[in-house]
């Protein structure tokens, strides 16, 4: 079934102790330090299916496709109670963004969470590294910071007609020249058809 699912990507949580003395204090996200463990066994917690596509067309300006896509599969290790999983932005084609940035990818999350039976939510926030692409050609790897919100539309709504998944990301660069940056962000709707984001419901 195709579903419309509106993209907003807010990747991007960098404390202010990581902060040059002179740059300008990047927005701070609120931590969320629990991962919670009553899914079902084997369940993830957020994951997509097919290759959903974000276009924006105030984001193609420029020579850009106002495009990304986002894949994700994370969750919870009931082991240990740490998050798991990845999350990958890419292609990214985007005005207002670091030039030369052409895909993100997550390396580690620090903090996952979700909530909700109805439109359940997750939120992630995590260490990432960017790949920006030169003049020269050759591809640059720029670690940095991410935060991103995935809600999903479910069909326990009223007439059993689904919502919008939603998903919001912003990122910021977290050493070199670029340090305390915004590098990326986006809102928009997923294409129809190209594929959808699930977040598993949750009591809590």
């Amino acid at each position: 079934m195709n579903k419309l699912t509106t993209l907003g990507v807010f990747a991007g949580f960098l404390p202010l102790m990581a902060q040059p003395a002179s740059s300008v204090a990047p927005p701070q996200i609120p931590t969320l330090q629990v991962c919670n463990l009553d899914l079902p066994s084997g369940m993830g917690m957020v994951s997509s299916s097919g290759a959903p596509q974000v276009h924006i067309p105030s984001r193609m300006l420029g020579g850009f496709t106002g495009n990304v896509h986002i894949t994700v599969n994370a969750g919870c290790d009931p082991s240990t109670g740490f998050p798991v999983g990845t999350v990958t932005l890419n292609p990214l084609s985007m005005n207002d963004t670091l030039p030369g940035l052409v895909s993100i990818s997550s390396v580690h999350i620090d903090q996952i969470t979700s909530t909700g039976l109805v439109n359940p939510t997750a939120y992630m926030a995590g260490q990432c590294m960017a790949q920006i692409a030169s003049t020269g050609g050759t591809v640059v790897n720029q670690p940095c910071h991410f935060w991103i919100m995935f809600v999903s539309g479910t069909t326990n709504s009223t007439n059993n007609v689904p919502g919008p998944d939603i998903v919001s990301f912003l990122v910021f660069a977290n050493t070199g020249t670029h340090a305390g940056q915004r590098i990326a962000y986006a809102t928009g709707s997923v294409t129809a058809g190209t594929g959808t984001i699930q977040v598993t419901p949750t009591n809590n």
